[in-house]
């Protein structure tokens, strides 16, 4: 083997090697922002943490309808927002089983200017 050759042979080594270090490291931060976000998860809904218990019951969801049918009995809106989507999602079934109107925004949302009305301006959707 030629110096140039055990040299190009390193150089592929390298960067193979810096390649998967940099893979793992992302999955360790990956993993590591997954464990710190944990436990507020599990604080909202198991079905956060697990997926095989989104039917299971949360105390703060069942807080949160409770307050809900308070709220719509006296006639008022309420603005509902969670820094997780997915318990937005468990939110949103919920309010369907209680046949509550809504109207539901997040990332994804196209045209938040016409929901943002819908609500303001329907008297229907008393939940946001």
């Amino acid at each position: 083997m030629t110096r140039s050759s055990t040299t190009s042979c390193a150089i592929i080594i390298g960067e193979a090697f810096e390649k998967r270090r940099r893979r793992q490291l992302r999955a360790v931060q990956d993993s590591s922002a997954r464990s710190a976000l944990a436990p507020a998860q599990a604080a909202c809904h198991p079905g956060l943490i697990d997926k095989r218990k989104i039917a299971e019951p949360s105390a703060k969801v069942d807080t949160l309808l409770d307050q809900l049918d308070q709220v719509l009995e006296e006639n008022h809106k309420a603005l509902v927002f969670s820094q997780f989507t997915s318990l937005l999602a468990i939110v949103r079934s919920r309010l369907d089983k209680a046949k509550i109107p809504y109207v539901y925004l997040d990332g994804r949302t196209r045209d938040r200017q016409a929901k943002v009305e819908e609500f303001q301006n329907n008297p229907t959707p008393s939940c946001f």
